[in-house]
């Protein structure tokens, strides 16, 4: 499995995680992977996942005062956009010929950052809470 962020200046990140995630490999995953990417002002969207939403890593992210937006439709690519990322990451993956887990690995994290930077800056700018600020 694998976890994607992006932020409206173009940064992005994909990360690889086992398959089962609860709550305390969550919190691991985001102190190691994401905390260089997370700032302040920006707003931390995630799905229901049973890890996600535990009142473990919900207390967590109140200590480190992580913004988030947590009660928006799963897969709504008009309220989140990394949900076109990521719909374009699967439809260019399906097309590799992996013959193993990290061949198929490789081929992801090249093909997550073969999506145009102008991609991702026309997402946020069709989200109506982003366009004064870009």
């Amino acid at each position: 499995m694998c976890w994607g962020a992006i932020l409206r200046d173009e940064t992005r990140t994909i990360v690889r995680y086992p398959l089962r995630l609860n709550s305390d490999a969550y919190q691991r995953f985001m102190k190691m992977d994401i905390r260089e990417m997370y700032k302040e002002d920006n707003i931390f969207m995630y799905d229901g996942a049973p890890c996600h939403r535990s009142k473990h890593t919900m207390a967590y992210l109140d200590r480190k005062k992580v913004c988030i937006l947590s009660d928006w439709p799963l897969q709504s690519p008009d309220l989140n956009p990394i949900v076109n990322p990521c719909a374009i990451l699967k439809k260019n993956i399906s097309r590799c010929n992996a013959s193993n887990k990290e061949e198929l690995w490789y081929a992801i994290v090249d093909e997550w950052h073969k999506i145009s930077n102008g991609v991702i800056l026309s997402l946020y700018r069709s989200m109506q809470c982003f366009r004064h600020e870009v």
